[in-house]
């Protein structure tokens, strides 16, 4: 696996330019995340549980579904303390029921074929249209 370059090293640090996240998100014990729609999509559809602490744009919304699913767990405070998020993140890798609701949902994510879904749906939308007569 080609994560990246390494650019600088240090105790528990990594630099790098890129690093993608289709390739190191299931090699996770669990994703800490601003509750990013991106993010969240690619840990649950690798079945990796989830820390969600966002709370702009649509995060909110998004980290109320993390913890709903049961797939993680979300912090609401703003800004979150440090020991909130080291408690929930001993909580998310030490309470099996989030790593299971996790996998249970990769499974949900692997039973759809996504690009033949939307196609159907744009290939029926077409089917409905009338033709335009441009000439007149």
């Amino acid at each position: 696996m080609r994560l990246a370059h390494k650019v600088a090293t240090g105790p528990n640090i990594f630099i790098a330019p890129f690093v993608d996240y289709t390739e190191l998100i299931p090699r996770l014990a669990g994703v800490v995340t601003n509750g990013g729609y991106g993010t969240v999509s690619l840990a649950l559809q690798a079945g990796v549980p989830i820390l969600a602490v966002g709370r702009s744009e649509d995060k909110a919304e998004i980290g109320a579904r993390v913890a709903w699913s049961g797939a993680g767990i979300e912090i609401s405070t703003v800004p979150p303390s440090s020991d909130e998020i080291g408690n929930a993140i001993n909580l998310l890798l030490t309470e099996p029921s989030f790593r299971s609701r996790a996998q249970e949902l990769a499974g949900d994510f692997r039973a759809i074929d996504t690009p033949h879904e939307i196609m159907a749906v744009i290939d029926e939308m077409i089917g409905r249209m009338k033709p335009l007569n441009l000439v007149e």
